[in-house]
């Protein structure tokens, strides 16, 4: 995967996502780089970091069959192909 770091405005918007609880991230709202940056990123990494990373529990493989849904949301949603945004 490339660089992690994300725009300015976009780090913000996350954190505000985060600090008032809101539980959930509506990818429209974004502008299109960023939205590309995040397709991209969880594309790439969710299910493979969520593997490595999550506790292993009676749970986790339905954890991350979810994260995968997600990841297929992506395409489902008409989000473009990404490419690595390095």
């Amino acid at each position: 995967m490339g660089s992690t770091s994300i725009h300015r405005p976009t780090a913000n918007h996350l954190q505000e996502i985060v600090d008032n609880n809101l539980g959930s991230l509506w990818i429209d709202d974004l502008p299109p780089a960023a939205q590309q940056e995040i397709v991209s990123h969880l594309r790439s990494s969710l299910v493979t970091v969520g593997g490595r990373q999550l506790p292993e529990t009676e749970h986790k493989v339905d954890v991350i069959r979810h994260l995968q849904e997600l990841v297929d949301a992506t395409y489902s949603a008409g989000f473009h192909e990404t490419q690595d945004p390095t």
